[in-house]
């Protein structure tokens, strides 16, 4: 008599709101007004297609919830008047004209 078990690793894609929250940002490449969020890849130990435990927790960057597409690595550039992302290294927003304002994310302390 011949017994399958059947294990693995299972990868997932979570998203997390950013601290303090980037809202009401306009994705230019969904066209929706979202929230910024950050998007981790989590592998699981899976057992018969079932996630059991994390093996690993990666944050891969800043998109839109929506679409998933990638607005930056560690911080989210907007245009402040219409609130457009801007996704390279532009000092003025491509809709409107305006120059853009950075918001960084709070770097930890380490003891």
């Amino acid at each position: 008599m011949c017994h399958y078990v059947i294990c693995g690793c299972t990868t997932k894609y979570k998203q997390k709101s950013l601290q303090p929250p980037v809202q009401n940002v306009y994705c230019p490449v969904c066209s929706n007004n979202v929230e910024a969020v950050e998007i981790f890849k989590k592998m699981y130990c899976s057992f018969f297609f079932i996630p059991i435990c994390p093996v690993s927790k990666n944050k891969l960057y800043n998109g839109c919830p929506v679409c998933k597409s990638k607005f930056s690595q560690g911080e989210v550039k907007y245009c402040g008047n219409c609130r457009n992302v801007i996704l390279s290294d532009y000092r003025f927003c491509g809709k409107c004209g305006d120059q853009v304002n950075i918001y960084e994310q709070p770097r930890q302390q380490r003891p």
